[in-house]
């Protein structure tokens, strides 16, 4: 690849990341993913045939939009992440930390009910697997299924918000519960 190939190549993605965050912006404004090309060209400031010549239609623009704010939900889980030195403390905190980061994110709500298969994807699952320390692994358990119970259960938990408990309440839930099922023990107190 020559040099102008590669510069019209990192031109053409930084304008279709534009694109994407006006999206995305458009998305968070309205409520919803269901954006259309001419409110996304117009936040972006460019014409409809610009907007098309990154994205087939608006159904992929929409889709690509949704991977956009699930690859951003993962690096703020991620972010969340607790450093312990015992793993069980470490994944009780971070699932904490993962269910009062969801259920004040609007990216969740919006891709919750509009697209939550972006939710479930083997990538966004592998994203978040940096967020958990080493986990025990076995045939039943493996490292990546770890991961989605743990995600899983924070999903349910802050979209519940109704059944939550307080802290000191779903601590004690996650200790009793999904700290066995990750092969786990429960933490010794002091």
């Amino acid at each position: 690849m020559n040099v102008d190939t590669r510069q019209a190549s990192v031109l053409r993605d930084g304008a279709r990341q534009r694109l994407l965050a006006a999206g995305e912006r458009c998305a968070l404004r309205n409520g919803s993913l269901r954006i259309r090309i001419a409110d996304v060209a117009r936040e972006a400031g460019v014409s409809r045939p610009t907007v098309y010549r990154h994205f087939e239609d608006a159904d992929a623009l929409r889709r690509d939009t949704a991977e956009r704010l699930a690859a951003q939900l993962a690096l703020a889980l991620v972010a969340a992440r607790i450093v312990h030195a015992d793993p069980a403390r470490a994944v009780v905190e971070t699932v904490l930390a993962w269910i009062g980061l969801l259920a004040r994110d609007p990216r969740l709500e919006l891709l919750a009910r509009e697209r939550p298969e972006a939710l479930t994807t083997p990538a966004f699952f592998a994203a978040l697997a940096p967020s958990l320390p080493e986990l025990p692994t076995t045939p039943s358990v493996p490292g990546d299924e770890s991961t989605e119970l743990a995600l899983r259960l924070a999903l349910s938990f802050a979209g519940a918000p109704r059944v939550r408990q307080d802290e000191a309440a779903l601590r004690g839930l996650l200790m009793r519960r999904l700290l066995p099922a990750l092969g786990l023990q429960k933490p010794r107190t002091r």
